[in-house]
């Protein structure tokens, strides 16, 4: 009803650009700064002098996603160490559907399954009791969407080691966001017996959008073998700003010299 509550349209103040051709309407709105709820369309174009005019309405509801927020130290990936869903197998390995973590065939980009390592061949994890290999029966990528602030500083960082006992061509691991490579691994994991983990860190900024971070296995392609990865992380700050958490008492320096006044 027109003059009731509008928030949208070409009525009561109104004036947003719309389309009607051959039956179908189109527009373009802006409903990011609406309150979220339920909302009614209403179409009521003027048909010809013998036609008569046509009303339709459609109801929908508006759900607008949270704002993005930089908190400092809260780790914004879920399941950053790959310790869900947790390796129960005797072989100490298994083929899953992870939680947090969409996976996908490199060639193709078909759904795909991630392999969790827990106490296969005895190897050491860099965090927590299990890993993840970047190849169950063909090369894949993991990648996590992260919603983030404009202009706001953040820290990338995760774990990468070559798979014991693998040549250098198929340990080859690539860090991409928002479709840029930002950094490649390769090391040969021949005459190992055991994980070598390092750690790499990368600062971002944060484009006001949801960033695409994505691990790669870019080496030899559906082989069933691939690089390994543990213990990533991304936190709104620089990793050169400290935290500090003071628990159970209140700063008080009413004399400014530096230090508590009391307890």
């Amino acid at each position: 009803e027109a003059g009731v509550d509008t928030v949208a349209g070409n009525v009561d103040g109104y004036s947003d650009d719309y389309d009607f051709t051959d039956g179908i309407f189109t527009t373009d709105v802006d409903m990011s700064l609406w309150d979220d709820g339920e909302y009614c369309l209403v179409v009521n174009p003027e048909e010809g002098e013998e036609e008569e005019d046509l009303r339709a309405t459609r109801t929908f509801i508006l759900d607008n996603p949270e704002p993005a927020q930089c908190l400092p130290g809260v780790e914004l990936f879920e399941n950053p160490s790959f310790e869900e869903p947790e390796v129960t197998l005797k072989r100490g390995w298994d083929q899953v559907n992870p939680i947090g973590w969409l996976v996908n065939a490199v060639d193709g980009g078909a759904p795909a399954q991630m392999e969790l390592q827990s106490t296969y061949s005895g190897w050491s994890h860099a965090d927590g009791d299990q890993h993840a290999e970047l190849a169950s029966d063909e090369a894949t990528v993991f990648s996590q969407s992260i919603p983030s602030v404009f202009g706001e500083t953040y820290t990338l960082s995760y774990q990468y080691s070559p798979r014991p006992g693998k040549k250098q061509s198929e340990n080859t691991l690539e860090v991409y966001v928002d479709g840029t490579r930002i950094d490649r691994h390769q090391e040969a994991g021949n005459g190992l017996d055991d994980t070598i983990w390092t750690r790499y860190t990368h600062e971002l900024t944060g484009t006001g959008n949801e960033m695409l971070i994505e691990f790669v296995d870019a080496g030899d392609k559906d082989n069933g073998s691939g690089p390994l990865l543990d213990d990533t992380s991304l936190k709104c700050g620089s990793e050169e700003d400290p935290l500090y958490l003071i628990e159970g008492h209140k700063w008080d320096d009413g004399n400014g010299n530096g230090y508590w006044d009391e307890w």
